[in-house]
């Protein structure tokens, strides 16, 4: 059975980390709304012009949040004819994807999760649910960016308005200290991702996927050098029969192959991956990165 790509971030099934950004962002832009059209320590001239910035900005931001969501990331071709020469895809790019066959440039990957291949791949982002490459990758630093500025200047406003207010046990000042936390705590983690992406591109020059497979080979390479030499396991194929001492009178029927797949499990589950590795995988899915299996662990 062939199994269909993904094409859009907004398309069914949706995921946990999803469904999530969406109800934080709604959560937070709708009380702010009403925290600002309820507020007495504005005039009405200045709330006036605050909700139209403000609103100016939660329209841009929806713009770039349903477009990012919406678009197909690997609507982008790759670049010919860079040198003057006339070169046909098949010459300039003659690797193909092993998955899709998709003619494969330096930084083109297969994504396991769309199940397609994206040029200038650089993550999996979980909380769009989307892959960022070439034909998204301005859409995803506009969107973190006016996130950004969206998050902290309303913080600021709100800090505001609870100072003027003077007003310290009441539920709408526990309801402007929660909705600023929020903002705080969204805008903090937004800003330490678009300072790691202007770091990685800007100076290392590399994407969030080269910058993990390299960590990867270090923590390998530090490994093998750290690591005293240990005994190779010994791994019992399914097909051979059973070592003699699992295979002795007395034991009941079935008991030593169950033994015997029990160990090659668990060797299997120890050379999937080192805790470096997986802890990497861990990392990476926190803040919203999922890299494709194949491409990680090749």
């Amino acid at each position: 059975m062939i199994r269909r790509s993904r094409v859009r971030g907004f398309e069914f099934p949706l995921i946990a980390p999803q469904v999530v950004t969406w109800s934080v962002y709604l959560i937070v832009v709708g009380a702010t709304y009403s925290l600002l059209l309820t507020t007495d320590v504005l005039s009405t001239k200045r709330l006036d012009l605050i909700v139209s910035i403000y609103s100016g900005m939660v329209g841009i931001l929806a713009i770039l949040f349903v477009w990012i969501e919406t678009a197909d990331p690997a609507n982008c071709s790759l670049p010919l004819d860079e040198s003057g020469l006339l070169q046909s895809l098949q010459e300039r790019y003659p690797e193909r994807c092993q998955f899709c066959s998709e003619h494969q440039g330096p930084r083109t990957k297969h994504c396991g999760h769309c199940n397609k291949c994206i040029h200038d791949f650089d993550h999996h982002c979980l909380y769009l649910n989307t892959c960022i490459g070439a034909a998204n990758y301005h859409l995803f630093v506009g969107l973190v960016t006016v996130s950004v500025i969206l998050l902290f200047g309303q913080s600021a406003l709100l800090i505001y308005i609870a100072v003027k207010e003077e007003t310290i046990l009441s539920f709408r000042t526990l309801a402007l200290t929660v909705v600023c936390i929020m903002s705080v705590v969204v805008g903090s983690v937004l800003l330490s991702l678009i300072s790691a992406h202007a770091y990685l591109r800007f100076w290392l020059n590399q994407t969030t996927f080269e910058f993990l497979r390299a960590r990867k080979a270090r923590h390998q390479a530090a490994r093998r050098d750290s690591s005293p030499m240990l005994p190779v396991p010994t791994v019992f194929p399914v097909e051979d029969p059973l070592p003699a001492e699992l295979d002795r009178p007395g034991t009941p029927s079935g008991l030593g192959e169950a033994s015997c797949r029990s160990q090659r499990m668990s060797q299997d589950v120890l050379l999937a991956g080192s805790p470096d590795e997986m802890f990497d995988v861990r990392a990476s899915s926190f803040f919203g990165v999922s890299i494709p299996e194949e491409d990680y662990y090749n």
